[in-house]
């Protein structure tokens, strides 16, 4: 006999990753190249003067590509992408005020994402609640069959991951404000049990 169960456990998110970009237009490829090169610099300063270490900054794209309008060409396009995690959600808005304010218009915001910084806990937890809430489940089944539950044959966990973080309040205004809400980690366990009815077994 079976059964299979799913324990969750909820955390409080501490850091968000910004995916923020630089884009420049010009006529040229060089020229574009160099105002995107210019405004990251800038972004870079930016971060630099709020602490951001360069173990949270990470490169997420690169590109050129021609730009157009009504149909035809226009130039081209540069864009620079990076992901920058911030480990304090009340600054994480500060900080892209201050991004918008250092680039100026060649700033891009591609999203927030908020983490935690260790999950590992909340996992254990998860995993409690996952392996107790399978054991019940495997007894209800027993009694109600008019057996017990024997010995526990084999325990698996599921596919080894966590949900999504669910977010119960997040919030961008014009203060830049960032909530943090409430996250949810669930971990799926199946367990193998033996089923004892009256004097014969069956697995």
């Amino acid at each position: 006999m079976s059964t299979t169960a799913v324990g969750t456990a909820h955390v409080v998110p501490d850091q968000v990753r910004i995916a923020l970009a630089v884009e420049a237009s010009a006529d040229a490829v060089g020229a574009a190249l160099r105002a995107a090169s210019d405004g990251v610099d800038r972004l870079r300063a930016v971060l630099d003067e709020a602490g951001v270490p360069a173990a949270d900054r990470q490169t997420s794209g690169l590109a050129v590509q021609p730009a157009w309008a009504h149909d035809r060409p226009s130039g081209h396009t540069a864009s620079y992408g990076l992901a920058v995690v911030v480990r304090d959600l009340a600054a994480a808005g500060l900080l892209v005020q201050s991004a918008a304010e250092g680039v100026g218009d060649l700033l891009r915001v591609h999203g927030f994402g908020l983490s935690v910084r260790d999950p590992e806990p909340a996992q254990r937890e998860a995993r409690r609640s996952a392996v107790l809430a399978c054991r019940t489940q495997a007894e209800h089944i027993a009694a109600a069959a008019g057996g017990e539950l024997g010995d526990l044959l084999r325990l698996t966990e599921g596919d080894g991951r966590s949900s999504a973080p669910m977010m119960e309040a997040l919030s961008a205004r014009a203060s830049m404000a960032v909530e943090g809400g409430v996250s949810s980690v669930a971990v799926v366990v199946t367990g193998v049990w033996r089923l004892r009815l009256g004097r014969s077994e069956r697995g």
